[in-house]
């Protein structure tokens, strides 16, 4: 299904009110990309949440479009999780040398967003700090 952005945005804000607090949009709501709205919504929404729980705000979701999809990027003013970027959406416990930090939490929810966002057809990939992001590959066509 092709449905713009700002459809799919609005999806997340109607079932999350609170996640619109501290939340800057940058670029073009307009843009359509080509998957299952319910279904990417439920990702960002958990994208969002997790930046709200465990970050600091403001929250910047930028839409970035290029010829065959857009990328979505999330990040906030925290420092960001210090994982290497293939471990960030596994669970917590899944090797013997997992983080045992305090507040580190299992990232059941940034695994959810992962398999989930597979299962709609969008990639979502972790730049590690200093310059941290979660960013969704949504195809457009």
């Amino acid at each position: 299904m092709t449905v713009p952005i700002g459809e799919i945005l609005r999806l997340v804000t109607a079932n999350r009110p609170d996640l619109e607090s501290g939340l800057v949009v940058q670029g073009d709501t307009d843009t359509s990309v080509t998957t299952h709205p319910q279904t990417l919504a439920r990702v960002i929404e958990e994208l969002l949440d997790n930046s709200k729980r465990h970050g600091e705000p403001p929250t910047v979701l930028t839409i970035q479009p290029h010829h065959d999809h857009i990328d979505l990027t999330v990040t906030d003013q925290g420092p960001g999780p210090n994982l290497p970027a293939d471990r960030i959406y596994e669970l917590w416990g899944d090797h013997p040398d997992d983080p045992t930090t305090p507040g580190m939490g299992t990232r059941l929810g940034l695994h959810l967003a992962y398999r989930t966002a597979q299962h709609a057809g969008v990639t979502l990939t972790y730049q590690p700090p200093p310059d941290w992001n979660h960013t969704l590959h949504i195809p457009t066509t």
